[in-house]
């Protein structure tokens, strides 16, 4: 992979080369001045990624109810950043305005003063932001700001809307993002599929978690989210990601609602399994296997632009 951006204005000239993965920035010039130069590194065609075999709901689950809080402050920084971004995109008009829009609506009527309105509205309104020129940061998940907001924001309103302690909500918050991570390590740094699916499902289970309900629950939220939303192409991060965004938000509450009212989807239905292992396996099949050739014409209908 190579990439390299040039920006000119009246006054100053600036050049960015990214090379080998997407986020390896090997140089960065301004007026001609180097800023920043790193060797390409070629990588070790041996080297395997990181294991992620430690992973699994019960390590999960056990890690999350029995950390120490006071190490977690990680989760704390992201819930902080991740709010002001959003909250920065609520006050000002970025991108599509997928967040705004919804604020707008309330009064006519299309939308309600509720919790999902609130959480859809701000975790939308943070896309909106990042991907269309705030320089403020978010704190990622699996190497995407949009990931580590969606799986953060819409499990922080939840715990504040619903008066739940700091120390729950940091836990919610842990496992949300350490679901998103277990699920993006069967699908690799970059796919045909969604970020915000996964992510989603993390929010998902931190939802879950905050309304009460246990290991069933939880694992009957994420077979939920895998019934409805897998086949949400990526074409590219962009203004647009805010409405995906915001439509995995949305689907997030309403499996987190199914499980804990006792809802669970059947193996019968298509691509699920009695095993929840088994159909995260099913899901990532899809993405890395049955996307290959979606991938391509993505990238090749982009391609073939004209501006």
């Amino acid at each position: 992979m190579y990439l390299e951006v040039i920006i000119e204005t009246n006054t100053s000239k600036a050049r960015v080369v990214v090379e080998n993965s997407h986020t390896n920035v090997v140089l960065m010039e301004v007026d001609g001045k180097i800023i920043k130069e790193t060797p390409l590194i070629i990588p070790n065609p041996t080297k395997t990624e990181e294991n992620m075999d430690f992973l699994n709901m019960d390590s999960i689950l056990k890690f999350v109810d029995n950390v120490d809080v006071n190490k977690l402050e990680i989760i704390k920084t992201g819930i902080y950043l991740n709010k002001k971004i959003c909250e920065e995109g609520l006050k000002k008009s970025y991108g599509l305005n997928v967040g705004k829009n919804i604020e707008s609506n309330i009064s006519n009527g299309f939308f309600s003063i509720d919790i999902i309105s609130k959480a859809i509205s701000l975790t939308a309104a943070g896309s909106d932001a990042r991907m269309s020129g705030c320089t403020l940061p978010a704190m990622s998940n699996s190497g995407s700001g949009n990931q580590g907001i969606s799986a953060t924001m819409p499990v922080v309103v939840v715990a504040e809307q619903k008066g739940t302690d700091t120390e729950k909500k940091v836990r919610a918050v842990t496992l949300s993002n350490l679901i998103t991570i277990y699920i993006k390590s069967f699908l690799g740094r970059l796919s045909a599929m969604c970020g915000a699916i996964i992510s989603s499902m993390g929010a998902c289970c931190g939802i879950t978690y905050i309304l009460g309900g246990g290991k069933r629950e939880i694992e009957s939220a994420l077979q939920l989210m895998m019934a409805n939303l897998t086949g949400m192409i990526c074409d590219g991060a962009k203004s647009g990601c805010a409405l995906k965004v915001s439509t995995c938000t949305y689907a997030a509450f309403h499996s987190a609602l199914l499980a804990v009212s006792g809802v669970t989807i059947s193996e019968k239905e298509g691509i699920i399994e009695t095993d929840l292992e088994k159909t995260i396996e099913n899901f990532s099949t899809l993405a890395n296997t049955g996307m290959k050739e979606a991938d391509r014409l993505i990238l090749e209908m982009m391609l073939q632009k004209s501006y």
